[in-house]
């Protein structure tokens, strides 16, 4: 692995470790303050959030592909959520805001990097073990 690529890796940790930080801690809060009516679907949600981010860390274009889209209506959303919250300053509008600053941040560090796009083609390029069927060797 080239330097320029250790620096991709460490930029993709952090930008998606913060993402994922940020998911967790809006559904914990959402608990405290709400109440636990939907976690079902919230952990739902963030096990394919995590997985996601699990794919793209590997390198796949679809997965970086899906991420960019999801996370750029994610976090259009958010903004738009803003004003109908009655720009409250209460802790759902301080998450939205840094939802929105968040994911949309993350997506351009993510499409604007050289060291990140030489990073991801380093993963999906690296070979994969083959899984052998029980019984042959």
């Amino acid at each position: 692995m080239t330097h320029r690529q250790r620096k991709g890796r460490e930029i993709v940790i952090r930008t998606l470790a913060a993402v994922l930080l940020l998911n967790a801690a809006l559904h914990l809060t959402y608990y405290l303050r709400v109440g636990d009516d939907r976690l079902v679907g919230d952990i739902i949600n963030f096990a394919i959030t995590a997985i996601l981010l699990c794919f793209v860390y590997r390198g796949s274009r679809f997965a970086f592909w899906l991420y960019v889209v999801l996370f750029a209506i994610g976090g259009i959303g958010a903004l738009i959520a803003i004003p109908l919250t009655g720009w409250s300053v209460d802790i759902f509008g301080v998450f939205l805001a840094l939802l929105a600053i968040v994911y949309l941040t993350s997506i351009v560090i993510l499409m604007g990097s050289d060291s990140v796009d030489a990073f991801l083609r380093f993963q999906s390029e690296k070979p994969r073990p083959r899984a052998t069927p029980r019984g042959t060797s």
